[in-house]
């Protein structure tokens, strides 16, 4: 009995197109995972404001925040958090911040806002993070510019 010879020069064929498969499927998921991450790094803004700030506690109370250098900063782009319940510019409840004074129009080195408690209580009680946060005006990213713990 003789055997037919059709397909004896076609047995490697199949491994080797499922491989080249394999490698193809394996190349454009790298591609697009690639790609997304590499576009992710394009939203972070490129114009976030470089400056530094002082803070003055009064008998762990109230505080004065000084912009002391670096980059003038948009008054609109700037809030201020206190264990991240804002405090500047429209003071949430939970903060006790009454009537905050200061920080008009661009904020340059030298000018300063001043956080007051209400009466009865104090703003933190100590230990809290009183962050200053810089929001893109063209939306979507705050970043944390400056940062201070209350002293207890």
């Amino acid at each position: 009995m003789q055997r037919s010879q059709f397909g004896a020069e076609n047995r490697g064929a199949a491994p080797v197109i499922g491989v080249v498969l394999m490698v193809s499927i394996a190349v454009i998921l790298a591609a697009a995972v690639g790609g997304y991450v590499l576009n992710e790094g394009d939203q972070i803004p490129e114009n976030v404001p470089q400056a530094s700030f002082s803070y003055d506690y009064d008998d762990t109370e109230n505080v004065t925040i000084t912009h002391t250098g670096g980059d003038s900063i948009d008054n609109g782009t700037i809030e201020i958090l206190i264990d991240g319940a804002e405090a500047y510019p429209n003071p949430a409840a939970s903060t006790n911040v009454t009537d905050p004074k200061g920080w008009d129009g661009t904020i340059g080195s030298g000018d300063s806002v001043e956080l007051y408690n209400d009466s009865s209580h104090p703003i933190a009680e100590g230990g809290e993070t009183v962050r200053i946060v810089w929001n893109d005006p063209d939306g979507g990213s705050s970043t944390t510019i400056g940062q201070s713990e209350w002293p207890n």
